[in-house]
């Protein structure tokens, strides 16, 4: 059999082509069924089978390479207004017959319910029992101070923690009610309410709670124009408008929550002296106005800093103030005169309805509430100078402490400043009377009386002796003053002594003097 190749085949001439086929020998079936192809063939073909086996394994590898560098992006962050609150009560009974075991889980599911029909998903709530070290007693509620914290509450997930206490006493229950705020991780202040009758234990606890309960927001927007916060869980509506959590007119205090870069909260700083008040509410934006002691304490966002406001309603009916030196806490003012007063006076309107008050022997003044005008204003005078001037909602807080500067220095100064206006105005007087008396013995030619009359003259402490003695008192009230690091005290003692100073310059005038016995031995001359 003849056996043609793919090469030959292409120069065959069409003569030669016809015959081969004519004799039933076909190129086409030769060039498929060639010997050296099939050898070909079979050659190729475990070595293909063996690539395609290594070569699986190394896709293998590959894909698992790929996955290990595989980016996973995590969700993105649920918004403020949308997070609700984890929140959890705990209730601790007081050991008593008259607070009996079976009531317990019974008054718990309950007060559950009660809270979760009111705040509906505003709240992701959970109620218990206080049990071993979760219990306290109400003597303890009362003792804890503001910036209570312990490390159980700081770990746990919660942002808000009620501690409720249920006692017996003198024929009635006494309900107590604190709230912990993440956070602020400070405790709120102190509600309490008295119960006559079991039934009543739900509705009571479930209105100190809300009472309790302080909202939180944080800054959204602030230029010269608004400040606008977003409430958190301010997407919730409540089912009753009266639980909203902000309304026009209410009332909320500042704080900065510092993080570092794994947005762990390093510290966390209040701004004291601070208020805000809503003005206006769109469900879960609110509008604010500003009123501080200071000139701009929210000056806007700030990298890896959270500016948080929580909202405070008076529940008391006074608030007692301790004014003392900063400092010197140990050292309280006594009888230093304080004006309370709800807008700052002015020329057209000098607030004649101010509150005029003076620090006991504890260095204290109570100022009660006050129902048309919530945000009141205390001014802290001492003697002619004003101390403090700072701004504060009585009835919130059981006691504030107000640090004045150490004023001191000032008030020995404006002591010995005023000993010598009235020492300066009798040496004026007296020189007046003598010059005067000394021109009418001259007229009457009495010489010897004008002689004794300028001898008193010349008696009177002059210009020079009065502005030493104002300069020495100066040094010393200003040494003190800076020892004390008071630049305050320093720049006031300077401006009293600085007055008396010109008032002595310009009526102890030495030249007056001068003239005036020269023209006294002028006319006695003449009169010779």
């Amino acid at each position: 059999m003849i056996h043609v190749s793919r090469s030959v085949k292409l120069f065959l001439s069409p003569l030669f082509a016809i015959f081969l086929i004519a004799n039933g020998f076909s190129p086409v079936a030769a060039q498929e069924n060639s010997p050296a192809e099939e050898k070909a063939k079979a050659a190729a073909a475990p070595k293909t089978e063996a690539t395609t086996k290594d070569a699986r394994p190394a896709a293998g590898k590959t894909d698992k390479k790929d996955e290990k560098q595989e980016v996973v992006i995590p969700p993105p962050p649920t918004p403020q207004i949308l997070q609700p609150y984890r929140v959890r009560v705990i209730v601790s009974f007081e050991a008593d017959p008259m607070l009996p075991a079976t009531m317990h889980s019974r008054t718990l599911s309950s007060l559950k319910d009660h809270l979760q029909a009111q705040y509906h998903q505003m709240w992701e709530l959970d109620v218990k029992q206080g049990q071993e070290t979760s219990w306290i007693s109400d003597v303890q509620l009362k003792a804890f101070p503001h910036n209570w914290a312990p490390e159980d509450f700081l770990e746990s997930e919660y942002d808000k923690i009620f501690l409720v206490t249920l006692s017996y006493q003198e024929k009635h229950y006494t309900a107590l009610v604190r709230e912990w705020d993440a956070s602020s991780r400070t405790l709120g202040s102190l509600h309490s309410a008295t119960i006559s009758d079991r039934r009543e234990f739900v509705a009571t606890l479930g209105e100190g709670i809300s009472e309790a309960f302080r909202p939180l927001a944080e800054l959204e927007v602030v230029n010269d124009e608004k400040i606008e916060f977003l409430v958190r869980g301010g997407e919730f509506l409540p089912r009753n408008q009266d639980m909203q959590q902000f309304q026009v007119g209410d009332y909320l205090v500042p704080y900065l929550r510092y993080l570092n870069r794994k947005r762990e909260v390093q510290k966390i700083q209040e701004l004291p002296w601070t208020y805000m008040k809503v003005e206006s509410v769109e469900r879960s934006r609110i509008s604010l106005s500003v009123t501080s002691a200071f000139g701009n304490p929210i000056a806007g966002k700030r990298r890896r800093v959270e500016i948080m406001a929580m909202r405070i309603r008076p529940h008391l009916d006074a608030t007692e103030i301790m004014i003392y030196p900063r400092g010197e806490k140990q050292n309280p003012l006594v009888g230093y005169r304080c004006e309370v007063m709800d807008r700052f006076p002015s020329k057209d309107d000098p607030v004649d309805d101010r509150l005029k008050l003076e620090t006991d022997r504890r260095g204290i003044v109570t100022v009660p509430v006050v129902e048309k005008s919530p945000l009141q204003f205390l001014y802290v005078h001492s003697g002619q100078a004003l101390l403090a001037k700072v701004p504060f909602i009585p009835g919130y807080s059981p006691l504030l402490e107000v640090e004045v500067p150490d004023d001191t220095a000032r008030l020995s100064v404006e002591g010995e400043v005023a000993l010598l206006q009235s020492e300066l105005i009798d040496i004026i007087a007296t020189r007046e009377v003598l010059m005067a008396r000394t021109r009418v013995a001259a007229k009457a030619k009495r010489w010897d009386d004008v002689g004794k009359f300028l001898a008193q003259l010349q008696a009177l402490p002059t210009q020079e002796q009065f502005v030493g003695r104002i300069d020495s008192l100066q040094v010393r009230a200003v040494q003190k003053a800076k020892i004390a690091r008071d630049r305050v005290a320093e720049i006031r003692v300077k401006r009293l002594c600085d007055g008396i100073s010109d008032a002595a310059t310009k009526h102890l005038d030495p030249f007056r003097i001068a003239e005036f016995r020269r023209e006294m031995n002028e006319d006695r001359q003449n009169s010779k």
